[in-house]
C-alpha cells in the first residue's frame, strides 16, 4: 500500500517571512517529487509528495524535495508559526478559493467564523493512505484512525504540547464539518452523512469561486470545503486522509510514517474488536495532551 504525504512549514529568510505564494503561485509540479504550493498562509510552504511504500523511499524523496528550494530559506516544520502571537492573523495566500471559503463560513457560522482567520498560523502533516475509503477495509481504517487520532496527534505533537491542537479547529464552522468523535456503521451511513453537509464553495461557469452552501452533488467535491475531519475520505484521490499531526521535521516525520505503517497493518489484519475510547477521553486527550498515556497505549498494541 502506498502513502502520499503532504508536508507543511513556515518559510523565513533572516527572520523575515517569505512570500511563498509569489514563488509558486497556485502550485508548481516538480516531476518525480510532487506539487509545491502554499497552504492558507502566504509564507506557508506545502509539498504534496508522490506516494511511497517505505520510509527509505520517503527519506530520499524528502531530501530531494528540500534540495529544490532556495538555500537562503529556513523552514520551520512546526504546528504553530514560532514568530506569531496568540490571536494573530498572518497574511493569507490570495487564492480566490480561500476568499470564497471565508465568506461562506461567515454566512454559515456568523461571528464565530472569525476564528478561521488564525488558521494561517498553523501547519500540519497529512497522510493519504492508498485504500478506497468506501470499501469495507477503508471504512474500518477510517473509524479506527478517527477514534485514535488525538492520541496519535499528541504522541507526535511538535512542539509539545501542541497549541495547534487546542486552537486550530474549534468553533469557526458547523461542528459536523470539524473534527469530532465519529463512528460509521456502514458505507451507506458514511455517504449519507457526507451528502447531508453543505459544500461551502463552488466554481461557476466563469471559473469564479463563490459561496455555495448546498449539499454536494458528488463526493469528489469534499475537498472543496465540505469537511475538515481529522480522518476523512478523499474519493477524488481514492484515499483515506489522516490529518491530525502537526507539521513534522523530517526525522520525526519518518518516525510517524513507520508508526502509521505499523498501525495500518495492525488495524487491517486484526480479526478482533479493536480498542476504543469513550468520547470524553477523545476530547480530554486534546485538552490535557498526556503524551505518556498515548505512548503506553500504542506500546500496548505493539505498533511503536
Amino acid at each position: 500500500m502506498k502513502i502520499g504525504i503532504e508536508i507543511e512549514g513556515f518559510v523565513y529568510n533572516n527572520q523575515q517571512r517569505v512570500d511563498v505564494y509569489q514563488v509558486f503561485g497556485e502550485g508548481e509540479v516538480f516531476k518525480g517529487i510532487g506539487v509545491y504550493k502554499t497552504d492558507a498562509g502566504k509564507h506557508q510552504l506545502e509539498i504534496a509528495l508522490e506516494p511511497v511504500r517505505t520510509s527509505k523511499e520517503l527519506k530520499e524523496l524528502i531530501k530531494e524535495a528540500l534540495s529544490q528550494l532556495p538555500f537562503s530559506w529556513t523552514i520551520f516544520f512546526e504546528g504553530t508559526d514560532p514568530y506569531s502571537e496568540d490571536g494573530e492573523e498572518l497574511p493569507w495566500a490570495p487564492k480566490p478559493r480561500y476568499k470564497a471559503l471565508r465568506k461562506a463560513l461567515e454566512i454559515e457560522a456568523g461571528p464565530s467564523a472569525k476564528g478561521v482567520r488564525e488558521v494561517s498560523r498553523f501547519s500540519s502533516t497529512h497522510f493519504h493512505i492508498g485504500i478506497d475509503p468506501f470499501s469495507e477495509e477503508g471504512l474500518k481504517l477510517l473509524n479506527c484512525l478517527n477514534r485514535w487520532a488525538p492520541f496519535l496527534a499528541v504522541l507526535f505533537a511538535h512542539p509539545y504540547p501542541s497549541y495547534r491542537l487546542r486552537k486550530c479547529w474549534w468553533g469557526w464552522g458547523n461542528n459536523a464539518r470539524l473534527p469530532g468523535y465519529r463512528f460509521f456503521k456502514s458505507q451507506k451511513e458514511l455517504k449519507e452523512t457526507l451528502f447531508s453537509l453543505p459544500q461551502l464553495v463552488k466554481v461557476n461557469k466563469d471559473k469564479e469561486w463563490l459561496p455555495y452552501l448546498k449539499p454536494p452533488k458528488e463526493l469528489t467535491s469534499l475537498h472543496l470545503g465540505t469537511i475538515y475531519w481529522w480522518v476523512r475520505p478523499r474519493p477524488d484521490y481514492g484515499t483515506v486522509e489522516f490529518r491530525p499531526f502537526d507539521a513534522l521535521p523530517p526525522p520525526l516525520l519518518i518516525d510517524a510514517f513507520e508508526t502509521m505503517r505499523n498501525l495500518i497493518d495492525f488495524i487491517l489484519s486484526s480479526k478482533k474488536n479493536l480498542p476504543s475510547f469513550p468520547e470524553y477521553q477523545w476530547w480530554q486527550m486534546i485538552s490535557h495532551q498526556d503524551k505518556n498515556l498515548a505512548q503506553r497505549f500504542f506500546m500496548k498494541i505493539k505498533v511503536l
